[in-house]
């Protein structure tokens, strides 16, 4: 879920709540540059009264999606939880600090359980044009044959939105036996986009990637180890990058 302005949530102590998961973000780091004070809003303000609303209605869990970028895109090595993180724009400053906020929030104010979720590039059917699968995507959906991109040489972690939901079933049943954590979710293996346009070619045909900006090689690439989640929930992801397009193209 993206917002354009944050919602103010309610708390009704009545209602009875196992698990709040909280996905929704101003996620559109080109806007959270230019409205930074919006971006902290919807992403700390919202967080934190999310947190209050889980603390009135006695929820048990509170589960926060954040972001692999956070890691930073210039190691070839895969990104460990223990690593330090580098918020490089304000979208990723501000899920830093309700990272940070929900770890205070469980130390000083709330005996419930909080989980954060650095997820990598979520991807499905309905991914926006603002990246750069989600373009592709859209492209081909739209019937073009010849599908235009800036560069195809950065290496991301994507990972299918139906790994996702599996893998916040596992959490949510899972009795986990601490009051806050990080993980990070990931399909665990980076792939250039070059490396997609060719899987998606080999399904749909005869469709020819443009890169406007070909012979530039751009150090870009993140990897994001997925064993600590893998270990703690018994969760692996069933569909990859493959996999998860085919059911997107075919419907």
């Amino acid at each position: 879920v993206t917002l354009d302005k944050p919602s103010v949530v309610n708390a009704k102590a009545d209602l009875e709540y196992r698990c709040f998961i909280h996905l929704a973000a101003m996620s559109d780091v080109g806007k959270c540059e230019k409205e930074p004070a919006l971006a902290h809003e919807a992403n700390v303000v919202l967080t934190q009264q999310c947190l209050q609303f889980s603390k009135a209605c006695q929820v048990n869990h509170f589960v926060f999606s954040s972001s692999g970028f956070l890691y930073g895109d210039k190691s070839k090595a895969a990104h460990t939880e223990i690593e330090q993180v580098f918020p490089i724009n304000v979208y990723l400053a501000s899920k830093l600090k309700a990272e940070e906020l929900i770890a205070s929030y469980c130390k000083k104010d709330w005996d419930g359980t909080a989980t954060v979720l650095r997820l990598s590039n979520v991807f499905g059917s309905e991914s926006g044009t603002n990246t750069v699968l989600g373009k592709i995507l859209d492209q081909v959906k739209n019937g073009n044959l010849a599908i235009e991109i800036f560069n195809g040489t950065p290496s991301r972690d994507f990972i299918y939105l139906k790994d996702v939901c599996d893998a916040l079933i596992k959490l949510i049943q899972t009795d986990v036996g601490y009051s806050f954590d990080l993980f990070n979710l990931s399909n665990g293996s980076s792939v250039e986009i070059r490396k997609i346009f060719a899987l998606l070619k080999s399904i749909v045909g005869s469709i020819e990637l443009i890169e406007t900006e070909k012979n530039l090689v751009i150090d870009s690439q993140l990897h994001i180890d997925n064993n600590k989640f893998k270990s703690y929930f018994d969760w692996e992801p069933r569909f990859g990058i493959q996999k998860g397009l085919e059911e997107i193209v075919k419907g």
